[in-house]
């Protein structure tokens, strides 16, 4: 109740040193919240050209989030919400770890990127489902929250054709994993693919594009309790699924286009979960 205020202000450095091939970037970001203790955030990112076709990359970033006004204070209540704020929300810590190798054919204009990454948040603000009432949401934070993923992507741009496509396994981490004699992993992954291809129809102004992506069936580990009142770790999940878009652009010069379509051709409406 009554008026709520949060000042929040960041002040971000940075340079670029040049070794040879190697590049190096640090960062770091200086922040003040009015309600919370800040940390600064260092961050480094560094690329070595090996030649003209192999390029590597790697990047470390620490993070920190304050909760917003918005989950500490506000209420959300409508004919379909129940969402009420949290005022004893802690702040997020976070470490972020990627790297990726990129190669470019000379004799054709295809590009392939394998990239990998690691996330470590503590204390994630995430929604939290009351037991007790289940039409009431609020926020909450987990102690340990962590995702781990490859991800390879292909490019080709030959004249009006561009294609774009790219298959990626993220996994979550299963807190059920840490349970004494538990047979949970301690990550459970998820497959998705993509495809996007563009075509322009020559000098005519059109454009034809078409946008997939197959989403794997997500799941994760959750304790369900039994008739006995004995609770044992269960992979529940929501199935997979397919989307197709499909468009078509029509332009003159660069100022003004007109585009139609359809979105989700295979008429994806309801997921079982």
């Amino acid at each position: 109740t009554g008026d709520k205020s949060i000042l929040d202000l960041g002040l971000f450095v940075s340079t670029e040193l040049r070794l040879d091939k190697l590049k190096v970037r640090p960062g770091l970001r200086l922040a003040y919240n009015s309600n919370y203790s800040t940390v600064p955030t260092p961050s480094v990112n560094l690329k070595y050209g090996i030649n003209d076709q192999w390029t590597w990359r790697m990047g470390y970033g620490r993070g920190f989030r304050a909760p917003s006004a918005r989950e500490l204070y506000h209420e959300f209540i409508d004919s379909n919400h129940h969402i009420l704020g949290n005022e004893d929300l802690k702040p997020e810590y976070s470490h972020n770890l990627n790297t990726d190798v990129t190669y470019a054919l000379r004799e054709a204009p295809v590009q392939v990127n394998t990239s990998f990454f690691y996330n470590q948040v503590e204390d994630m603000i995430t929604y939290f489902m009351s037991s007790g009432n289940s039409t009431v949401t609020t926020y909450v934070n987990l102690d340990e929250y962590k995702t781990t993923g490859f991800i390879l992507t292909t490019s080709y741009d030959w004249s009006d054709l561009k294609i774009n496509s790219g298959i990626s396994f993220i996994g979550r981490y299963q807190n059920e994993s840490e349970i004494p004699d538990s047979e949970v992993p301690a990550f459970v992954f998820t497959p998705e693919t993509n495809t996007n291809v563009i075509y322009n129809i020559g000098q005519t102004g059109l454009r034809i594009s078409a946008f997939y992506k197959f989403n794997g069936s997500r799941k994760s580990y959750q304790l369900v309790t039994d008739g006995e009142g004995v609770q044992t770790p269960r992979l529940l999940g929501i199935k997979a699924y397919h989307n197709l878009d499909f468009t078509l652009t029509k332009s003159w010069s660069n100022r003004f286009s007109i585009t139609t379509g359809v979105k989700n051709l295979f008429d994806v409406t309801t997921l079982n979960n």
